[in-house]
């Protein structure tokens, strides 16, 4: 093609994309400090790439169109969004697929050429749309989930909401706040606001969540960044990747800043047990391959059935990981919906080890009451949960290992030792063996000093001695200096 054979050996886009992108001098750290830099001018004009400037006189002062730049990617990209055929796309919307095909093209687009091409560590996104009203296959799953998510470095730094028609606008600005509205720490760290948009049919607006404490008291947390703009005109297109490009600005400007200790909101995390799990704002999705869900050795649907019913035993115990709704069988996969939300954070102090084990022995012995067994007590099925009260912060998750007391075992778990069992049966005392072990590797791992009455509770428990409600009373746990 001409342009094909036009094209340099060296396209300009990174060298213009990193000029584009260059850091603002101040830090935003509130969303009433992004509507200037949004509506920045931009640090050059945009390259073209067929002279449309030549064509519309409103265009002169955004675009240009050289030899030099012409044949890149970025010009290439500016021209699409220019053309007669984009602009009859949008002229043609009449479903939500149609805006996400717009939206791609203007915003989705601009993020992947930009992340491409910005300077080696500047950004690190991860840009993906929610196709579950598609009826496609997503990477995440959950209907609250917005339609359209960018992450730097695991923080969520942009969402967008979409809806088919220009009269939906109000909905699809309610659902900027209705799905979330609050930047909880485990998600967003520090971060005090949240960049958003608005689409309906043709109309699209810019918006900030504020999550300052202060905001709370306020009408709506949501603060307005830019006017309304109409994507049927070639000028406002123009307007919104400069917008957009001024986002990439602020998100190059902070990145620095962002947490590296937070979990990523609405993608899925792989675990090594073969589960996929993927935390929402008000509920973490769990779902696993019937191929990697354990003891299915006759009936799968037995197998689930019973593990409801332990969740369901759970139920009201917060020491133990709480459902939203039974486990759920698919075609290919079995899933959870849980509303215990938490982190991974270990106990490195006697105090903290100590409210460990006492919260996890309120579990135990709520399973060992039905006489469920939980089989697989290891670090990482223990979450540290922050907005639990004092006594169940630690919450002993994953009953697919489950079963009930006293069965005989075919089988061994790579953490059970030749101790854990009884006569080839696993017991509820096994249980409590097998929480002295995880005590007691803490100890270790972390060299914590520990007192004689730890170290007795330590040992009464390998020794299966004690069960979980007498571990209860023993003098380690109920000790009056135990916050």
């Amino acid at each position: 093609s001409e342009r094909a054979s036009k094209r340099p050996r060296i396209d300009t886009t990174a060298t213009i994309c990193q000029k584009l992108i260059s850091k603002f001098e101040t830090i935003p750290t509130r969303a009433d400090q992004l509507e200037p830099l949004i509506n920045s001018q931009l640090l050059c004009k945009l390259p073209a790439s067929r002279n449309e400037e030549e064509k519309d006189s409103e265009l002169v002062g955004l675009i240009y169109t050289n030899e030099d730049d012409r044949y890149g990617d970025l010009a290439y990209h500016i021209s699409v969004a220019l053309c007669k055929q984009f602009n009859d796309n949008v002229s043609d919307i009449e479903s939500e697929d149609d805006v996400h095909h717009v939206i791609d093209c203007l915003i989705k687009d601009t993020f992947r050429l930009f992340n491409r091409n910005a300077v080696p560590g500047s950004l690190d996104l991860m840009i993906c749309r929610n196709t579950v009203d598609r009826g496609v296959t997503t990477m995440t799953v959950g209907t609250c989930r917005p339609d359209f998510l960018v992450h730097n470095k695991n923080v969520l730094v942009l969402k967008g909401e979409e809806k088919a028609t220009p009269n939906m606008f109000q909905d699809a600005l309610g659902d900027l706040t209705n799905k979330f509205d609050k930047l909880d720490p485990l998600f967003f760290g520090d971060q005090q606001f949240l960049i958003c948009y608005a689409v309906a049919g043709w109309k699209i607006g810019f918006y900030a969540i504020d999550g300052t404490p202060e905001a709370a008291s306020k009408p709506s947390r949501l603060v307005t960044l830019s006017p309304q703009f109409d994507l049927r005109k070639v000028t406002d297109r123009i307007t919104v990747i400069s917008v957009v490009i001024n986002i990439l600005r602020i998100l190059v400007t902070i990145g620095p800043s962002l947490s590296n200790d937070v979990i990523p909101l609405y993608l899925p995390i792989q675990q090594d047990s073969g589960s996929t799990i993927t935390f929402n704002d008000d509920s973490v999705v769990k779902e696993l391959s019937f191929k990697y869900l354990p003891y299915v050795d006759g009936s799968l649907k037995e197998r689930i059935a019973f593990l409801t019913e332990m969740y369901d035993h759970a139920k009201g115990c917060l020491s133990l990981v709480q459902l939203a709704k039974a486990p759920i069988k698919s075609r290919l996969t079995y899933r959870l919906i849980m509303t215990t939300r938490g982190i991974r954070r270990l106990p490195c102090n006697e105090t903290e080890l100590r409210s460990m084990a006492r919260s996890l022995l309120v579990g135990l012995d709520c399973l060992h009451s039905g006489n469920y067994v939980h089989r697989d007590i290891r670090e990482p099925n223990v979450l540290f949960v922050p907005e639990n009260p004092a006594g169940s912060k630690y919450v002993l998750i994953d009953f697919e290992h489950g079963g009930k007391a006293n069965e005989k075992m075919n089988e061994r778990l790579s953490g059970w030792d030749h101790r854990t069992l009884s006569n080839s049966k696993y017991t509820t005392l096994s249980d409590i063996y097998q929480l002295g072990k995880l005590i007691e590797r803490l100890i270790l791992h972390f060299r914590m000093p520990i007192s004689d009455n730890g170290k007795t509770f330590v040992m009464t428990l390998k020794e299966k001695k004690m069960n979980a409600k007498q571990a209860l009373q023993h003098a380690w746990i109920t000790d009056t200096n135990f916050q």
